[in-house]
Order: structure tokens, then C-alpha cells, then sequence
């Protein structure tokens, strides 16, 4: 096990920038985190301005919850929550080295009372989000029981299946184990080459289809998808069926160098 990390707040954190009931709400969580960064604000918009932070998993929550690397911690200031405070952790996220941050959870406390609920169904909508452990400013204002936080991490992951998605996966979040066979598909189609991708259903294809995208998009190569499965493709005859490939990639492609995936 790396070495074990105690609760508290590093010496070298300002926390000017918050307010008096945000500093004592990291004060609170500082009990069992260790608050590694005062990190800053965030502006959305003319009007729109969030504040983090950053917490490390003391020793506990690494065995519970295998978490090893930094959280955010944003507080909405606003008593009605909206979606864009998810937008706040993003813009957070990109100011730090990708390594550095935990990719798969973050934590957001809010004026409204409701911010539970409302979380929770807004991501509902999203399979594929992070976990994000909801709080309220009341809520760790005025508790007392020590095992609250713990309990609402519980909460919050042990309902969540991390692995139980239905459709093909977009995102690189919960993209595990395939960045091989997605690097070595990349480096044959960049040197021209074709590549056949073959297994049973459910196997995870389109997901590794959707990662040799991204990589390719991180490299500025584009990308065209063609769902074979689409009516617009499968009823065509063969000689309508390339025809149709043939308007998709003069339509999408022209003047810029692409490679084709199909399903």
C-alpha cells in the first residue's frame, strides 16, 4: 500500500477566496480528507461563479472506495442547482494534469436542500458519467454524526454499477483494459493498412471502435462511423450499400484525410 495519508489541511492552502461557511465546511471535511490544494474559482458566464477545491483520500477511503488519487470539491453557491455545475468540474479538471485527478468521482455541495435528488436524476441521463457525491451546505453545516460523509460516499457508489452498460461506450471514463488494441488498430490504419474487429455480442466492439476515434481525434486524424445496422445501409442492395459509403465519405471527408469505421 502507498504511504498512508492522515486527515487535515496541508499548511501550504489559502482559503481566501471562500466564504466563512465554505471555510468551515472544508474544515469539516478536513476531518476525514486531506485538503491538498485551495484551488480557485471558476467563472461560467457572466453570472455564474463556482469555487473548489481539492481533497486526497485518507487510508480508509482508499481500501473502501480504491480511490488513490485527488477529488474536486465544488460548491455551488446558488439555491436552485443546475446542470452547469457538472460543467464547472470539467473546467476545474482541465487545469491540473490528467494523472493527478481521480477520473471516476468528485464532489459537489450545494445551496439546495434538494441537490440529492436532482443530481441523481440528472444523471440518470448519463450512463456514462462520474460518480458525484452529492452535498448540501446545511448538510454539513449541521450534522454531527461522525459517519456522515463516509456514509453518503457509501451511498453513492455502492448503488451505482460502474459496469452495467447497455450501449457501446463513448467516453474514455469507463474505457478499461482494450488502449492496446485501440493503439495497435491506429498505428495499422495510419500506415494504411485494413483492420477486421470480430467477436461475439456484448463483447465490447463498438466500445473499442469509439476509443480508436478518440485516439485518432487526439492526433487531429478524423473519423467517419457507418452503423451497418442503420436501415439506410442494411436494406441497399451491395452495389447501393457502397454507393451510400461512397456520398458518406465525400459528404463528410472531402479535403481532409479520414479512415472509415464501420459495424
Amino acid at each position: 500500500m502507498p504511504n498512508s495519508v492522515f486527515s487535515g489541511i496541508n499548511p501550504q492552502v489559502t482559503l481566501g477566496h471562500f466564504l466563512e461557511d465554505e471555510k468551515r465546511i472544508i474544515t469539516k471535511i478536513s476531518s476525514e480528507w486531506y485538503v491538498t490544494n485551495g484551488g480557485g474559482e471558476i467563472r461560467l458566464g457572466p453570472r455564474s461563479t463556482y469555487r473548489y477545491f481539492l481533497i486526497k483520500p485518507t487510508d480508509f477511503y482508499r481500501e473502501m472506495f480504491n480511490l488513490e488519487r485527488e477529488l474536486i470539491v465544488v460548491f455551488s453557491p446558488y439555491v436552485n442547482f443546475e446542470p452547469r455545475t457538472l460543467d464547472a468540474i470539467d473546467a476545474a479538471a482541465k487545469r491540473y494534469q490528467q494523472l493527478r485527478l481521480e477520473r471516476v468521482c468528485s464532489v459537489v455541495i450545494s445551496k439546495d436542500s434538494a441537490i440529492e435528488s436532482k443530481l441523481s436524476n440528472l444523471l440518470k441521463a448519463d450512463p456514462e458519467s462520474q460518480v458525484v457525491v452529492p452535498f448540501s451546505y446545511d448538510e454539513l453545516l449541521g450534522k454531527t454524526d461522525s459517519y456522515f460523509i463516509r456514509n453518503r460516499f457509501k451511498l453513492h457508489f455502492y448503488t451505482r454499477d460502474l459496469f452495467a452498460f447497455e450501449a457501446p461506450l463513448r467516453k474514455d471514463l469507463y474505457f478499461f483494459g482494450r488502449n492496446e488494441l485501440v493503439h495497435r488498430i491506429v498505428n495499422r490504419q495510419k500506415s494504411n493498412e485494413n483492420s477486421g474487429l470480430f467477436g461475439l455480442r456484448k463483447t465490447g466492439k463498438t466500445s473499442v471502435i469509439f476509443g480508436v476515434q478518440r485516439a485518432l481525434a487526439q492526433t487531429n486524424c478524423k473519423s467517419v462511423f457507418i452503423d451497418c445496422q442503420s436501415p439506410a445501409l442494411h436494406r441497399r442492395r451491395w452495389n447501393h450499400a457502397l454507393h451510400y459509403i461512397i456520398q458518406v465519405l465525400v459528404l463528410s471527408c472531402r479535403n481532409q484525410h479520414y479512415y472509415v469505421h464501420a459495424q
